[in-house]
């Protein structure tokens, strides 16, 4: 089956090709070495890409055909240019294109792409880690850069590393922000605390100046006092001893300063 069975193709001056699929036909450009594809990985009636002008390469297309409560899917790898001195791009839907390398030959796993380097597969289809002879590549179209020449082995690799660097540095970033919340929640912690401490600091200064107020409107000094208290203490303690039971004299005895007190 040729895709010009299956597909229709429109051009444009800008560089655009579009692929239609036939009747109900729906076409998914699996990857391309050249030009830009549309960030999904869905399957439609219409599907899009786009070719720089005097560029040449490769698209990997799947085409599925309905019919009935099932259908067939075709799968094929088609040559696309665009010439300088052509007014639009050119994609060839009557041949399946051939890598000029016969060494960089690759296949569809179903709607995955595969080639094999140096004894490893490189394949589209996420592997396990019980799968030690197999690699993943999330960007379908790096190994068709590569199926055309257009990417060596190590840039390969190379490329195939960026987005688990991606992911690295978005799990850093996640870290990171969680982090700065967990000291923006310290630092407001500290900052109530420290209101608190504040609060009880400016607390304790009034307090202390009251009592420096006191000391100071007070006439007695040190000799007076502890005379006053010695007797005050005598005095208590006579009267506890004569009139122990009586209620008047506890009361009267309540107006004795609290630092004269016997207890």
């Amino acid at each position: 089956m040729r895709a010009n069975n299956l597909v229709a193709a429109i051009t444009h001056p800008n560089g655009v090709v579009i692929l239609e699929g036939v009747n109900s036909n729906s076409v998914h450009i699996i990857g391309a070495s050249v030009g830009n594809l549309p960030p999904t990985s869905h399957s439609s009636n219409s599907f899009s890409f786009s070719i720089k002008r005097g560029e040449k390469g490769m698209v990997a297309l799947v085409v599925y055909v309905p019919n009935g409560k099932s259908g067939s899917t075709y799968y094929f790898f088609l040559g696309v240019k665009w010439g300088e001195e052509k007014e639009k791009p050119h994609i060839d839907l009557e041949n399946q294109w051939v890598p000029e390398d016969p060494e960089r030959l690759g296949c569809f796993y179903y709607d995955n792409l595969e080639v094999v380097i140096g004894g490893l597969t490189y394949s589209t289809r996420p592997y396990t880690k019980l799968e030690p002879q197999k690699r993943c590549v999330h960007d379908r179209s790096l190994l068709c850069r590569y199926m055309d020449s257009k990417l060596g082995v190590e840039e390969l690799k190379e490329a195939m590393g960026a987005p688990a660097k991606e992911v690295k540095a978005s799990e850093e970033l996640v870290k990171a922000q969680a982090e700065i919340a967990r000291l923006n929640s310290l630092v407001e912690s500290c900052g109530q605390a420290l209101d608190h401490m504040t609060r009880e600091c400016y607390s304790a200064v009034q307090e202390r100046d009251r009592w420096r107020r006191c000391a100071d409107q007070s006439s007695i000094n040190a000799e007076e006092y502890m005379a006053w208290k010695s007797a005050a203490i005598s005095l208590e303690g006579a009267v506890k001893k004569q009139w122990f039971k009586s209620k008047a004299v506890d009361r009267a005895l309540q107006g004795f300063p609290q630092g004269l007190r016997i207890e």
